[in-house]
């Protein structure tokens, strides 16, 4: 079931864009003494975690059966080259 169909998720960017500032906020002391900003700064990684999966889940439902190894192997591997990197000094 294969479709060109390209949705243009508009908010989602926006969502993106603000989560990144929040992230960035998070980890440094800008908003520490702010009573309840954490909680808000927080719900980035929820929003980053499943909005990864829904283009996921929908880039494989919209695939052939035969490239959904493919596409699900591509993933991994671009998700562990940003592991490797990031996290190089921790292990090594």
């Amino acid at each position: 079931m294969q479709t060109n169909e390209h949705k243009d998720y508009q908010f989602v960017d926006f969502l993106k864009f603000f989560f990144c500032l929040c992230v960035v906020a998070i980890h440094t002391t800008v908003f520490s003494d702010i009573d309840g900003i954490s909680a808000v700064l927080r719900l980035a990684v929820p929003f980053f975690f499943i909005t990864s999966g829904f283009f996921l889940g929908r880039k494989i439902i919209n695939a052939e059966k035969v490239e959904v190894w493919q596409i699900t192997k591509r993933y991994c591997m671009r998700l562990l080259r940003i592991f490797i990197v990031f996290f190089h000094d921790k292990y090594y």
